[in-house]
């Protein structure tokens, strides 16, 4: 899931989202606003399908990169 979080882009794993509003348009994660602030931001044109970029997201989540 991509969206526009504390003035950039982040992609955000879909593990770690626990619920969804679709009335009120939120997203509730299993991670904590500092965390989410602190992942790295996207840039569509280089990083998406990158792996050096998902690697950086897997580190910063807790999640094991794939080999």
């Amino acid at each position: 899931m991509e969206e526009n979080i504390f003035g950039k882009e982040v992609l955000v794993p879909a593990g770690i989202i626990v619920r969804v509003d679709p009335q009120e348009k939120q997203v509730f994660v299993d991670r904590t606003e500092e965390q989410i602030k602190s992942a790295p931001a996207v840039d569509k044109g280089k990083h998406i399908g990158g792996q050096t970029y998902h690697d950086q997201l897997s580190n910063h989540h807790g999640r094991p990169t794939q080999s």
